[in-house]
């Protein structure tokens, strides 16, 4: 579920209004120009302010993001034609080729949990062609930046047209490790409504960030500071080094069977609320095989794992497994 400060229709209008100063994107205009991108993907591009800067200059974007609203006020842009908007995940975009993926302000930061960001990296890593670059930003945990995210120092109230006076701010709610939560309400003044929105952003350090670029395939080029923010946040540069043709079928596979998992949902748990992902690690134990999969395997499998399945969930399972995988074959 994506956050309501970029799914809530009313405040994903005013969100470019109450965040005007977008300069943080040149850095990532210049790379595209530095790099000779043609094709370029946005990763996490909200409201499609750099999707639509980089289609101006006739660059060739695809724009992905989970949060519909945001794409709807990108929809309504100038330019937005000339960008392929996508209403989902990374890997929603696959098959697909790219000279640069880009995730500019937070994205990087919403992956929570490390198979999550794995997984974003994979997919990066798929879409682009040999040579191809990831540039993303991550701010530094050791600037603790999260210390100055209070109400007195980010209240703001800004008169947007149509909408009249606008308020909001950002304040912290937990740390925990590296995971920061806060909330972020936005208050319309002109009828009162207030709408709350609860967010949070993990802070991975260099070292981390690194080693999981490079157990995904990319070799980092250089890393670089962020002009907007000097000293307090990693802009990497990453590159793929060379060819692999089966990784988009492979996420493919993984996408798809984890979907059919969920929707079959065997120990009901996303019926109680659990990510539709829960499935993810049988999945990948089944794709190991390298070949379809029996009802037995499948029993296995989720005993190994976790806990067994019925016979007819089993079948069911394996079913749906090798629909999958003659979906996407090798």
């Amino acid at each position: 579920m994506t956050d309501a400060i970029f799914d809530h229709p009313r405040v994903a209008a005013v969100y470019d209004a109450l965040d005007p100063d977008r300069s943080d994107l040149d850095a990532y205009a210049a790379m595209v120009t530095e790099f000779g991108a043609r094709r370029v993907l946005d990763i996490g591009c909200g409201t499609g302010t750099f999707a639509t800067m980089l289609a101006v200059r006739g660059i060739e974007v695809v724009g992905v993001d989970p949060a519909g609203a945001s794409l709807a006020v990108a929809r309504a842009k100038p330019s937005a034609d000339a960008v392929t908007w996508v209403h989902g995940t990374a890997d929603d975009v696959l098959p697909l080729q790219v000279d640069l993926a880009v995730m500019t302000a937070n994205v990087a930061q919403v992956f929570l949990g490390r198979g999550r960001w794995s997984h974003v990296l994979e997919v990066a890593h798929a879409a682009l062609v040999p040579g191809g670059r990831l540039v993303f930003e991550s701010r530094d945990p050791e600037r603790r930046a999260w210390e100055r995210w209070t109400k007195d120092a980010t209240r703001q109230i800004v008169d947007v047209p149509h909408e009249g006076l606008v308020e909001d701010w950002v304040e912290v709610t937990d740390v925990r490790d590296n995971l920061v939560t806060f909330s972020s309400p936005t208050t319309f003044h002109r009828d009162g409504v207030r709408i709350e929105s609860t967010s949070t952003l993990v802070f991975r350090s260099r070292a981390e960030l690194t080693a999981s670029l490079e157990a995904a395939g990319f070799v980092v080029d250089e890393v670089r500071d962020a002009p907007d923010r000097p000293g307090a946040e990693f802009v990497f540069v990453a590159r793929k080094d060379a060819a692999d043709p089966d990784a988009a079928v492979r996420l493919l596979r993984r996408r798809d069977a984890a979907a059919l998992f969920a929707d079959l949902d065997p120990w009901g748990l996303v019926a109680i609320g659990a990510p539709r992902d829960e499935y993810t690690p049988e999945v990948d134990a089944l794709l190991e095989l390298g070949r379809p999969v029996t009802p037995d395997e499948v029993q296995a499998t989720f005993t190994r794992l976790a806990q067994p399945v019925s016979d007819v969930d089993a079948f069911g399972l394996a079913d749906a497994f090798n629909a999958v995988l003659a979906r996407w074959p090798a």
